[in-house]
């Protein structure tokens, strides 16, 4: 007996189906914006890309930040200063939210 193949395609267009979404939890990393330029520049079609970010950072950082993806479509971001987050995600114990709503949501 025959086994059939599985047709393998490649996605051309633009549609739902062919979308994937990346999730990126950051806490003052110095190679966010160094790693979203690298996945964007390797993917076949960029465009299809959707990438949700929870950003933790300190205003005193002194590498570049992600205001240049604020207005890509493409992007979800969540900033929260670093300072605003309280509890301890440690062994058996759950993440606590943060306490203050000083977070920026960029559509």
């Amino acid at each position: 007996m025959k086994k059939k193949s599985a047709k393998k395609t490649k996605a051309t267009t633009k549609s739902k189906s062919n979308t994937i979404f990346v999730q990126i939890a950051s806490y003052r990393d110095p190679q966010l914006l160094p790693t979203i330029e690298d996945m964007l520049e390797k993917a076949e079609h960029p465009e299809n890309i959707r990438i949700g970010i929870a950003w933790q950072f300190c205003t005193d950082d002194t590498w570049p930040d992600v205001d240049k993806y604020k207005d890509d479509s493409r992007f979800r971001i969540i900033e929260i200063d670093y300072k605003t987050v309280r509890g301890y995600a440690g062994p058996g114990m759950q993440f606590s939210s943060y306490t203050k709503k000083r977070s920026i949501l960029y559509k």
